[in-house]
C-alpha cells in the first residue's frame, strides 16, 4: 500500500473538485480512517483555512506511481568504459518484469536507443546535454515506493547501483522522481521532465517526490548502497 503520511506525496494533488460545502477527493487509501481523517485536515490547512467543509468523502480510487529516472553516462554507448552498464542492461530489465508491484516501462531498443513511450531529452534543468547515446533514462509505472525499493536496491540492480559511479557522471540534479497518477493515466517524458524540474526547484512537494529515507537501504547492509 502506498505510505499515507511519507511527508512527500500526499493526496492533496489528487484533488478532483470542490463544490459548495461537499468536497470529493481522489485518494489512493481505501478508507478514511480516524487517523487518516486528521493527517488529511491537517494537510489541507491551505485549501480550507477555516476549516473543512461539512461534508467531506473521500473515495477510494486506483493509482499507480510514476518513477522516472535520469543518468548521464561518462561516454557514449559502445564506449569500452560503460559497456559493463551495457551487459547488465538486459537482465534488470528482466527483473523489473519480474518485481512484485511493477506495472509497465517505456522499452528500450537498444539498437537504435529509441524508446516506446516517446522521444526521450534531458529535464530542462540539464543546460549542457550530451549526446543521445550517453542519455540513460527510465520511465515507469509501479504499485508504490516500497516495490520500486525493492527493486532498486536488491537483485540485478542492487548489484549495478554499486558501480553507478564507475559509468554515471555525478549529477547535481535529481536523479530520480516519483508522482501518483491515476492507473489509466499515459504517462511520457515531457510530464516526467516537468516533475523532475519541480522536484529540483521546490524539492519534495505533493505533485514530485524522492524515495522516503525510510526505504533506502544503507551502505552498511551487505550488497546494498543509499542513494548517493
Amino acid at each position: 500500500m502506498a505510505p499515507e503520511n511519507s511527508g512527500a506525496i500526499s493526496f492533496v494533488s489528487n484533488i478532483l473538485a470542490i463544490t459548495h460545502f461537499n468536497a470529493i477527493f481522489y485518494s489512493h487509501t481505501p478508507s478514511a480512517t480516524p487517523t487518516k481523517q486528521r493527517f488529511y485536515r491537517q494537510n489541507t490547512k491551505n485549501i480550507f483555512p477555516g476549516g473543512w467543509p461539512i461534508h467531506v468523502t473521500v473515495l477510494a480510487m486506483p493509482f499507480k506511481l510514476a518513477f522516472m529516472t535520469v543518468g548521464v553516462m561518462r561516454e557514449p554507448v559502445g564506449h569500452p568504459q560503460v559497456q559493463g552498464f551495457m551487459d547488465r542492461v538486459a537482465n534488470v530489465y528482466q527483473a523489473a518484469y519480474n518485481s512484485d508491484g511493477f506495472h509497465a516501462r517505456s522499452i528500450r531498443d537498444l539498437g537504435t536507443w529509441l524508446h516506446s513511450w516517446g522521444e526521450v531529452e534531458l529535464p530542462a534543468c540539464f543546460l549542457d546535454p550530451p549526446s543521445n547515446d550517453q542519455i540513460a533514462m527510465t520511465l515507469s509505472l509501479w504499485q508504490d515506493l516500497e516495490s520500486v525499493a525493492a527493486f532498486a536496491y536488491h537483485g540485478p540492480h542492487g548489484e549495478a547501483l554499486t558501480k553507478r559511479r564507475e559509468w554515471f557522471e555525478k549529477s547535481k540534479f535529481p536523479e530520480y522522481v516519483a508522482w501518483w497518477v491515476p492507473a489509466d493515466h499515459q504517462i511520457d517524458w515531457k510530464e516526467g521532465n516537468a516533475r523532475l524540474e519541480h522536484l529540483h526547484v521546490n524539492g519534495p512537494l505533493p505533485s514530485a517526490s524522492i524515495l522516503p529515507s525510510r526505504l533506502i537501504p544503507t551502505a552498511t547492509q551487505p550488497g546494498l548502497i543509499a542513494r548517493q
